[in-house]
């Protein structure tokens, strides 16, 4: 096997650079990133006003300066985009095509039904410390969050939503577990057993 090849223009020229820049900087401003890079600074921080106006000033305030720095950084951003993707590029041209033959990966002979278990238990961990269960529960629509409208603490009914999702999780994890420890042994082991024969 040898390594696919890449299709390369032949020099990167300042018009690269510019539509690079002009992208960066127009992403950054679309997804929000650059304003919220300055509001991390914490270098303008309005008083709360209960009739608003403060913080229409602030983020006012912190638009230009993010405005201003993106026109001051626009023109290094285009000729360092330049540079790099040249030097980048012609290293790139110049490698020795290398041998993409795979290296020899370590396979236990058989797989077990403890493993099958710890992968359970560990997909379950992961799941149970981020929000992939809640995203996937509320896909469902079974249930409507009981929103009070209130901004601080939660409210009971929404202490009460969040402890029938963590049952919801635990009982599925309960009653499936050993379902995925058994497919994890037996699809593990078949593609175990397909890649030995390769060999």
């Amino acid at each position: 096997m040898t390594r696919p090849k890449v299709e390369m223009v032949n020099a990167v020229t300042r018009e690269h650079g510019e539509m690079f820049a002009d992208e960066w900087i127009e992403r950054s401003w679309a997804t929000g990133a650059i304003t919220e890079a300055c509001s991390e600074t914490k270098i303008i921080e309005w008083p709360y006003e209960p009739d608003g106006g403060g913080d229409d000033l602030s983020v006012s305030l912190q638009n230009e300066i993010v405005q201003r720095v993106a026109d001051q950084l626009r023109s290094s951003v285009v000729e360092t985009f330049v540079r790099l993707a040249n030097a980048v590029i012609e290293r790139e041209r110049t490698r020795v095509e290398e041998s993409l033959i795979p290296a020899r990966i370590e396979m236990v002979e058989t797989v077990t039904p403890e493993q099958g278990l710890i992968f359970a238990e560990q997909i379950y961990r992961e799941i149970a410390d981020s929000e992939v269960f809640d995203v996937a529960l509320s896909a469902t629509h079974i249930r409507t969050f009981p929103d009070d409208g209130r901004d601080g603490e939660e409210s009971a009914a929404q202490k009460h939503f969040h402890a029938m999702t963590d049952e919801i999780r635990d009982r599925i994890h309960d009653e499936t577990k050993q379902l995925i420890a058994d497919a994890f042994v037996r699809v593990v082991g078949d593609v175990i057993s397909r890649e030995r024969q390769r060999r």
